[in-house]
């Protein structure tokens, strides 16, 4: 899944998690084009790390 920005995807840092964890669990990954200038991917090492600071 595709997003430009988190805060069109989420209302809340904890529905974020929420629905991350969900699409992991369904083998989804998320990728966020624009958080703070840079891009996450879910899928990668450091998108999986960085999932855990969302």
């Amino acid at each position: 899944m595709v997003v430009t920005k988190l805060d069109r995807f989420a209302r809340s840092s904890k529905d974020a998690i929420t629905t991350i964890e969900l699409l992991n669990d369904k083998d989804v990954s998320l990728i966020v084009l624009n958080m703070g200038g840079d891009r996450i991917d879910t899928s990668t090492a450091i998108g999986k790390l960085m999932n855990c600071r969302i």
